[in-house]
């Protein structure tokens, strides 16, 4: 099978004869980050938001828990569903995403035995939003 122009595509006799059609459509946004960086990436309306999440991982190596994202498109717009897709948001070419990097955060905990001693305990967790 030949990949031509978004096209699946045989090859017989020389001539390419196309199975199906299938219009591709990308979308280009801005990937920003809150020091002002900003990156292009070229995605499609059908991509989730988990999926851009792993896309902005490998390009900014931020893991995607720690990422917050909120586009851009006229209103700001908090994505916080990953298996939404871009176009469930509104978002289409030109739009923005902002990236807010999150730390996690640590938990103190006291606890005191039956024989009144006193421990102290310390967890690192994500806080969700």
């Amino acid at each position: 099978m030949v990949l031509a122009y978004g096209a699946f595509a045989t090859l017989h006799n020389k001539d390419i004869s196309t199975i199906s059609t299938k219009k591709i459509s990308i979308m280009e946004l801005t990937i920003t980050l809150l020091n002002g960086d900003s990156y292009p990436l070229m995605v499609e309306p059908h991509t989730t938001l988990g999926s851009l999440k792993s896309r902005i991982n490998q390009l900014l190596r931020v893991p995607t828990e720690r990422q917050r994202l909120s586009g851009v498109n006229g209103n700001n717009i908090s994505l916080s569903d990953d298996s939404k897709t871009l176009s469930d948001y509104g978002l289409h070419s030109g739009s923005k995403v902002m990236v807010l990097i999150t730390e996690p955060t640590h938990i103190q905990v006291f606890l005191k035995n039956e024989k009144g001693h006193r421990h102290t305990h310390m967890r690192w967790c994500r806080v969700r939003p």
